[in-house]
Order: C-alpha cells, then sequence, then structure tokens
C-alpha cells in the first residue's frame, strides 16, 4: 500500500477513535444499553481467535529472528548467549500468552488446576506456541537479511509494548465491564472512564501478570485486533510470496479488526471508550512502525545516490 493511501488510512481511524472516545464519555452507558446482546458463544471463540492470532504471530515472528541471529554468528559462544535470550523470550511469551488462554470466557473454569500458576500457564502457552515457533525457526532455511532482523526487532516490540499497555492498564484500573455489572444487578456501579479508581500500586507484580482479575480499560482485544494492520503484512516476512498481497492482507485486518470491536461492544465485554483508546493506542503504534520503515527505505535511497 502507498504511503499516501497507508496515512490516509490512519488518519481516518484516529479521526473516528477520537469521536468514539469523545461520545463515549458522556454516553458509554446507554450506547452500551443499546449494544447489548450477551456474550454468545460466536463471540467467545472470535475473542479467543484474537489472541491466539496475537501470541502465535509473535511466537512466529521470534522463530524467524532467532534463525536469523543464528545464521548470522558462527560463534558457539555467541549461539550459546542467543540461545539463552531467545529461550527466554520463549518460556515469558508463552507463560503470558497461556495465562491470558486459561483465564479467556471460553476456557475459563475447565484447568482451574492450572490457571493463575506460572507452570500452569507455561506448559498451556508451550502447547500452543511450540509448533509455530519452530516453524518460524526453520521455514528460510539459512538465508540471512540484516533488513529482515531490524524489522522483526521493531516488530517485536510492538507486541511486547502493546501487551505491556494494555495489561497494565487492565491490571491498575478496576473497570467494571457492563456484562458483569448486568450479572451483579448493580448498573449503578458504572463509572466514566475519567472518573476510575486508579490503585495505589504503580507497578504490576509477576501475579498480575497471570492474574484473571482485570478491569475492562482499556481493551486488550482491541488493540491486538488494530494491530493486525501490521502484523498481517508482516506475514510477508516469513512467506514472501505474500508480498503483493499487502493491500489484500491490511483489507482483512480491517474487516477482522471491526469484528472484534464490535463484538466485544456487543456481549457488553467493552465501553466504547475502552475500545476507542485502545485503538488508538495501536494506531500509534502501526504509525511509528510504518514510519519507521519509510525512514530507512529513505536512507537507503539517499545513500545510493551519495546524498548522505
Amino acid at each position: 500500500m502507498k504511503k499516501t493511501s497507508r496515512t490516509g488510512l490512519y488518519l481516518i481511524l484516529i479521526v473516528l477513535c477520537v469521536i468514539g472516545a469523545i461520545a463515549g464519555s458522556f454516553f458509554d452507558l446507554p450506547v452500551s444499553k443499546a449494544l447489548y446482546l450477551g456474550d454468545s458463544l460466536p463471540a467467545k471463540i472470535i475473542s479467543f481467535s484474537t489472541v491466539i492470532i496475537f501470541f502465535e504471530s509473535c511466537i512466529l515472528f521470534l522463530g524467524v529472528l532467532f534463525r536469523q541471529l543464528w545464521v548470522r554468528y558462527n560463534r558457539i559462544s555467541r549461539r550459546v548467549i542467543i540461545g539463552l535470550i531467545f529461550s527466554y523470550l520463549f518460556c515469558s511469551t508463552a507463560t503470558l500468552g497461556g495465562a491470558k488462554i486459561l483465564n479467556d470466557p471460553l476456557i475459563a473454569g475447565r484447568y482451574s488446576d492450572l490457571a493463575g500458576t506460572l507452570w500452569g500457564s507455561f506448559i498451556v502457552g508451550s502447547v500452543f506456541c511450540i509448533t509455530v515457533f519452530l516453524f518460524g525457526f526453520f521455514i528460510n532455511g539459512n538465508r540471512y537479511d540484516a533488513d529482515k532482523i531490524k524489522v522483526l526487532i521493531r516488530l517485536i516490540l510492538v507486541f511486547t509494548i502493546g501487551f505491556l499497555i494494555a495489561h497494565y492498564l487492565n491490571c491498575m484500573i478496576d473497570r467494571q465491564s457492563y456484562s458483569l455489572l448486568i450479572a451483579e444487578g448493580n448498573l449503578e456501579g458504572y463509572m466514566p472512564w475519567y472518573s476510575l479508581p486508579k490503585g495505589s500500586r504503580l507497578l504490576m507484580s509477576l501475579s498480575d501478570l497471570i492474574s484473571a482479575h482485570q478491569g475492562s480499560f482499556v481493551s486488550s482485544h482491541a488493540l491486538y485486533a488494530v494491530l493486525f494492520i501490521i502484523i498481517f503484512p508482516s506475514y510477508s516476512l516469513v512467506f514472501p510470496a505474500l508480498k503483493k498481497f499487502e493491500k489484500h492482507l491490511i483489507v482483512l485486518a480491517g474487516i477482522i479488526s471491526v469484528t472484534v470491536i464490535l463484538i466485544r461492544m456487543l456481549s457488553g465485554n467493552n465501553y466504547l471508550t475502552d475500545i476507542s483508546f485502545a485503538a488508538l493506542y495501536s494506531l500509534k503504534f502501526c504509525m511509528s512502525y510504518n514510519g519507521v520503515e519509510k525512514t530507512k527505505k529513505a536512507g537507503k535511497l539517499a545513500s545510493r545516490f551519495h546524498i548522505v
């Protein structure tokens, strides 16, 4: 997709998110009342799939980056260090993903002995992620690409920062979702986002990272789904043949994002402001990521003509 088209798309989405945030500041509760349909099985499956796609995409790119660095460095000492780093990255990502899976409404209650534990989260996450990680490691063989390494590192940083921001706000700000207020029969417990009580702690604990107790602000599912706008086209780093389908992948990501956003609101799991602020965070990441990519390409062009 051309730079102007991509920038135009981001600007339109940002305007919509700002409108949503402003409208939700006044009408969050009425909007939720009007849209609420209950939490159906299809809604749970779509929300669950969003989490799976997000974490397994991260694991896939970790595997590809691991292989690139493994090929780049031949010395045993360096490969040992790289192996240890990526073992940690795999284990930590698998544990966080496993916790999300165990705490998801589609799964919650079925594996109560595993939920809320580090070892349980790690086991479940590893089962879901190990095949994808190994696939990413082996798919491109011994082909080394320095530019691909830089892009992968930036992409994984986007995954990491996106997850941490959403999870931090979910843990530190206790906002009850509309569906929870309905279940408790306490609509008087609703609070607008600007009046939400903030926790007494500034930092998350280890237990917070795998805890099932989280507020609805901001919507982590919406944040993940909007990030698909850069994640889906990035699959061409693994499958070069997908490069010519970049525009189609962005459109697909947009359709999925809208679907997830609607599902989260219709099921009462998130308010309009939860969605709007999460999408704004994601769009900021998308613009920064693509801005970096354009800067890199411009630098290459300039050096070719001895401009820099």
